[in-house]
């Protein structure tokens, strides 16, 4: 069984443009986000076979991201926190968009099978 493939036409669907007016780096960012995804679903292939549409919505979800800040927040480590002599800071930015991990959290795919106490 392999994992549903992210497409184009899909990413061109779900960001509601046409496909001939995605970036020419769009090939790449779905490749490396199917890659991010499923590192953290744990490569659970017939879950994300059952949970597709969540499953790729997310993949496209992660590109949106990419395209929107840039895949720097992914590439350099970023803290979560620091501080500079009384000032400090906490957040950063995340490598996860926050619309893929709401399709991941809800579909169970983030979490499934991982006990938390």
């Amino acid at each position: 069984m392999e994992f549903p493939v992210p497409t184009t036409a899909g990413l061109a669907e779900y960001l509601s443009i046409p496909e001939n007016d995605l970036p020419p780096e769009a090939e790449r960012l779905l490749k490396r986000s199917q890659t991010a995804i499923n590192s953290l679903i744990q490569n659970r292939v017939k879950e994300a076979n059952k949970k597709e549409d969540d499953y790729l919505n997310a993949i496209y979800a992660q590109v949106e991201f990419w395209m929107t800040i840039g895949e720097s927040a992914d590439i350099v480590s970023v803290p979560n926190f620091f501080s500079v002599g009384t000032f400090k800071m906490e957040g950063g930015l995340k490598a996860l968009a926050p619309r893929a991990k709401r399709f991941l959290t809800i579909s169970g795919l983030m979490y499934k099978g991982v006990s938390m106490k």
